[in-house]
């Protein structure tokens, strides 16, 4: 019988700090920064968008007399908006901000960051992926015999990685991505490795330019994504695009904004969450990099109660951030804690990396070392 060896990786925001994409902290400074922006205009579809959610937080400056709130935050703007509209004094503007959202993390600048990769000759010969990951050998480095050194870009290493392309082929082996960004680094970098990402949504037409490789990728965006278009059409609930930017004028992103009234889910969203929990429920470990678990995040918190209520296997759980979230895990994973099944991995995506911390989620198991270059 073949032995179960499920990874599912929960990403948030520090996953893709290093692409660039503004926190949600920072999010309206970002958007002030590329209207005014006098390098280049904003596309004409765009730039009204962009104008009515800055109106907007300029309007509710007002609230500021009576109530300390940072209306810089995006999550503290649409939250006020969205009590607003509950009480009937106000209206939301949902279309607006889910173009500045899929805009922005579309046009991040991303950090040319490069990682020397050592691996055993006979690992990376047995790998799964080992005929895409030559391609990553290195001709300015002479490897030492019984090793081979690949340089790869940061999420092309992880991706693969976390894919469990050093790995040979094996029965009963699943890796399912689950992540809260709106960006597509990770379907960029599935790309460069010949990989396609697999949604897990129906009624769905891809529109890009991509061709499907073959191979694929398990990747469940809970909140939407920017390169997925809302369309009416009758058979089709959405186009798949490379990136936002093919979508033109006449589409709009599907996007949950970052609010507490996240409210009914579509069905195609509401797709994603039910293959999330599925995987979630027979993962044998799982690792969470750059999600900080807000309090106020009580659809995370339900969606992983209802997985490990019925998900007797799990062996680990491993959470990957440069800050200190041990407490506010601890006390949602309580039994996880007493058999000290509960780890912390400090560095954020780079200390998972160069620390070689995936080795304990029984991926990379091949690779000696990993530097920074």
């Amino acid at each position: 019988m073949a032995k179960r060896d499920n990874n599912v990786y929960i990403l948030g925001a520090g996953f893709s700090a290093d692409a660039g994409i503004p926190v949600m902290a920072a999010f309206l400074q970002h958007a002030y920064e590329a209207y005014e922006s006098p390098a280049g205009a904003l596309p004409f579809y765009v730039e009204p968008h962009y104008e009515a959610v800055l109106r907007r937080r300029i309007e509710l400056k007002r609230c500021r007399d009576a109530v300390k709130l940072d209306l810089d935050n995006i999550e503290q703007l649409f939250g006020l908006i969205d009590m607003e509209e509950s009480l009937g004094h106000g209206h939301r503007d949902d279309i607006s901000i889910k173009h500045v959202i899929a805009h922005l993390v579309t046009h991040a600048a991303t950090q040319d960051i490069s990682y020397r990769v050592h691996v055993e000759t006979r690992a990376l010969s047995l790998a799964s992926g080992s005929a895409v990951l030559n391609r990553f050998c290195d001709p300015m480095v002479v490897a030492r015999p019984g090793r081979a050194t690949l340089r790869m870009k940061e999420y092309e290493l992880a991706v693969a990685i976390l894919a469990g392309m050093f790995e040979p082929d094996a029965a009963g082996v699943d890796n399912t991505i689950v992540t809260f960004n709106y960006d597509v680094q990770v379907e960029n970098a599935a790309a460069r490795l010949d990989l396609w990402p697999d949604y897990g949504i129906s009624r769905t037409r891809y529109a890009g330019a991509r061709t499907n490789p073959g191979k694929s990728l398990a990747v469940r965006k809970l909140h939407g994504s920017s390169n997925w278009a809302y369309v009416r059409q009758r058979a089709t609930r959405a186009h798949i695009y490379d990136s936002y930017d093919d979508f033109g004028a006449n589409n709009a992103p599907i996007i949950v904004p970052p609010t507490w009234k996240k409210g009914q889910f579509s069905p195609l969203l509401g797709e994603v969450w039910a293959g999330a929990l599925k995987a979630l429920s027979k993962a044998t470990r799982i690792c969470v990099i750059g999600y900080s678990m807000p309090e106020t995040d009580l659809h995370f918190q339900y969606l992983m109660a209802s997985a490990l209520a019925a998900n007797p296997a799990l062996y680990g759980l491993t959470v990957v951030d440069i800050g200190t979230l041990s407490d506010r895990y601890a006390k949602l994973f309580v039994p996880l804690v007493e058999y000290g099944r509960l780890k912390f991995v400090g560095g954020g995506l780079d200390g998972f990396l160069t620390q070689k911390q995936f080795k304990r989620l029984g991926r990379g198991t091949g690779i000696e070392e990993v530097i920074r270059v």
